[in-house]
């Protein structure tokens, strides 16, 4: 049995997660792990190793194969022990505790918190501790229920909007580019729907685009008739720093923020994702 076999394997997981309707895998499907050699694996470092970091961070699949983290903090010392026992007390187990945190943050943030304590405990490695730390303390900032990071920029007419101005409603944030083709897909084959769905009702939809330039931006905003009267579009220039406040690393990525101007999912839904982002809107609405 090869890495990369057990690696495919791992990845299955998330697979049948996403196609079987949440269905666990077969009891002892990961029997498989004992024919890997995995305690130590080849290669001296695990960090140079380019198969060992891709199956580590497959092993993901293993340690939370329901695709998310218990906010039990005594479950975490449950998946050291498993970690351990399959790759023993070493560096491997340091690294794939520490992947698997770091690839949760983003939508798994409680789960995150409750675990941390114990990755504080177990961890040997000073680097993965601190890098987790710098990386969950900035997350922090940014988790539900907490202040949305306030902004002011120029719409297309030119007028300045600030987050502060749209209290009372509930935000939809898009943040894009016209340089982004999955960007494009989504505000001209999916937005004008959902947002026609939402007309005279308490939801604003706010596009912040980012690296566009302005002529380029406005050719594109008229072209495509993306404005409407519940949607406000706003241009990021060089100077702002708005996605740098929101941690923004991946275009498209949708906010919802609350009549209070409290974060609410720092994940959102697409317009694409169609019923669910509506149920998401809706139940905003409700709060």
């Amino acid at each position: 049995i090869t890495l990369d076999w057990g690696t495919q394997l791992l990845d299955y997981v998330a697979y049948h997660r996403d196609h079987a309707a949440g269905a666990a895998v077969p009891e002892g499907y990961f029997g498989f792990l004992k024919e890997l050699p995995l305690a130590p694996l080849p290669g001296g470092s695990p960090a140079e190793n380019t198969r060992v970091v891709r199956l580590l961070n497959s092993y993901q699949n293993r340690l939370a194969p329901s695709g998310t983290l218990s906010p039990d903090p005594a479950a975490a010392g449950r998946l050291y022990a498993l970690a351990a026992a399959e790759l023993g007390s070493t560096p491997l187990r340091d690294l794939a505790m520490y992947q698997l945190l770091s690839w949760k943050l983003d939508d798994d943030l409680p789960g995150v918190l409750a675990a941390y304590p114990t990755f504080r405990a177990l961890n040997q490695d000073s680097a993965y501790a601190r890098s987790l730390h710098t990386v969950l303390a900035k997350r922090v900032v940014l988790a539900v229920g907490r202040p949305a990071p306030a902004f002011s920029l120029r719409d297309n007419t030119g007028r300045v909007v600030a987050l502060q101005d749209l209290r009372g409603k509930v935000v939809y944030l898009d943040f894009w580019g016209t340089w982004c083709p999955p960007c494009m897909k989504e505000i001209t084959g999916f937005s004008h729907e959902l947002k026609q769905k939402f007309e005279g009702r308490d939801v604003v939809f706010v596009y912040i685009s980012v690296g566009d330039v302005e002529a380029k931006w406005q050719q594109v905003l008229a072209t495509q008739h993306l404005t409407s009267p519940n949607s406000v579009h706003l241009r990021q220039p060089k100077e702002a720093q708005v996605a740098f406040d929101y941690q923004i690393n991946a275009y498209p990525t949708y906010w919802l923020i609350g009549r209070d101007g409290r974060i609410l999912d720092m994940q959102a839904p697409r317009p694409s994702d169609g019923p669910k982002t509506v149920a998401a809107l809706e139940a905003a609405l409700q709060q």
